[in-house]
């Protein structure tokens, strides 16, 4: 078939019938290199061949990126030409946060095609390479700045644009804890009681000086000591986020 193909070619030069089938006859064949070379020539006088593209896909199939390019390269609208490239696209994932300044922490859901594998990261770097694939919500709670690379994996094996969204941890400081009595003069042994949030930790001194979190850690009502005293509470949440200092005298 190549060989009649041929002496077509050579009678007919501009036969785009003849280029066709040769370029496909040279595919059967395994000759890559002439048959690109005729499926090409087609589209170069025909640029809506649909013919030749079917026929360069088939000769690219294990290559995305000959057929990226392919995909580049059409310069007509034709919807069924540019149906033929819709296997080998993917849109880039979705993100159930938008980007921006957060005082919680949050889980950012990713969500892609069906049957699309999704792989992230959170340190910057391209998730093509570097990424861990998607299976749970993705939580963000470290304070600062937090980068979310992501991109999607369709089953040709070829990635979405890379969606990237930055956040921003910021928490509040917690309230500060309070002292039941708020103070006053007692003429008996008494205790002080702390209240606070769950899952906070608080530190006192009685003698006026600013807590810290190497001081006296509050776990039981305290006993008030004789005199006159200035018990300073500071409250440390679990983010480690500090409240201002309360004092109470007694």
């Amino acid at each position: 078939a190549c060989d009649n193909l041929e002496k077509a070619v050579l009678k007919e030069p501009d036969s785009e019938e003849a280029y066709l089938l040769l370029g496909r006859s040279y595919a059967e064949l395994g000759e890559t290199e002439k048959a690109e070379k005729c499926l090409k020539q087609v589209i170069k006088w025909n640029p809506s061949s649909l013919d030749a593209y079917e026929a360069l896909l088939e000769l690219y199939e294990n290559d995305t990126d000959q057929i990226l390019a392919l995909k580049s390269s059409v310069t007509v609208s034709d919807k069924d030409i540019l149906a033929l490239f819709s296997a080998y696209e993917t849109d880039m994932p979705v993100a159930s946060y938008e980007g921006g300044t957060y005082n919680k922490s949050i889980e950012v859901s990713l969500t892609a095609e069906s049957g699309e594998k999704i792989f992230y990261t959170l340190d910057g770097k391209e998730p093509e390479k570097y990424g861990d694939e998607y299976k749970d919500p993705v939580k963000i709670s470290e304070e600062g700045e937090t980068v979310l690379k992501a991109v999607a994996q369709n089953s040709q094996g070829i990635y979405s644009d890379v969606l990237t969204v930055t956040y921003e941890i910021a928490y509040e400081a917690p309230d500060m804890p309070t002292a039941s009595p708020d103070g006053g003069s007692f003429t008996q042994p008494s205790q002080v009681t702390i209240s606070s949030k769950s899952g906070t930790t608080v530190y006192y001194t009685w003698d006026g000086t600013t807590p810290t979190q190497s001081s006296a850690k509050y776990t039981a009502p305290i006993d008030m000591m004789e005199g006159n005293n200035i018990l300073s509470l500071l409250l440390v949440d679990k983010h480690g986020k500090t409240s201002s200092v309360s004092e109470y005298n007694y």
